[in-house]
């Protein structure tokens, strides 16, 4: 996803520097704004890949893509990143969402510390911009079932039981349904 961690990471990967990228710094500005033009900051070797409809780009890096982070921006722009490769023979991908009511910030030490002790699996979260009943989703992917599952529980043992909205297995990265009450 889109953050400054993660293009400095990809960057490093590279040995190349990040350098400020002109039409993704006037996305950043009309859309965050200029506390957060860290944003704008790439690798050196990189394009914006624009996809109709979604307000960022996705920034490729070499093989590299690197998706808008928010649900409904990730979720438009996935299409475009998948067309471009196929699904390897045999391999399957195992994934749980856990909806939060805590907002991202609120819980992003405890996901990066899960993240850092279940280096088998890939944990993100994402906050929702247009929900006022499921503030973030945090997913986690890997090829084994048991290390997904495991750092799942680990993680929903972490938060505050309040926190925590729902929890789904499998499916696409839209919020659950909205409560009827």
């Amino acid at each position: 996803t889109h953050d400054d961690q993660t293009y400095l990471s990809v960057a490093d990967a590279y040995g190349e520097g990040l350098m400020r990228h002109d039409a993704l710094e006037s996305v950043v500005r009309r859309i965050c704004g200029k506390d957060s033009l860290k944003m704008a900051d790439i690798p050196e070797n990189s394009q914006l890949v624009f996809i109709p409809g979604v307000d960022f780009p996705i920034v490729r890096s070499h093989n590299i893509y690197m998706l808008p982070g928010v649900p409904e921006y990730f979720e438009l722009a996935l299409p475009a990143v998948l067309s471009r490769f196929r699904r390897r023979a045999g391999a399957v991908l195992f994934c749980v969402k856990v909806y939060l009511r805590a907002a991202e910030r609120e819980v992003v030490e405890t996901v990066g510390r899960i993240a850092r002790e279940c280096p088998n699996v890939l944990i993100g979260s994402y906050p929702f911009v247009q929900r006022a009943d499921c503030s973030t989703i945090v997913t986690v992917e890997g090829t084994e079932r048991r290390a997904v599952v495991r750092a799942m529980e680990r993680l929903t043992q972490a938060l505050s039981p309040s926190a925590v909205l729902t929890i789904e297995h499998g499916g696409d990265l839209d919020a659950p349904p909205r409560s009827s009450s």
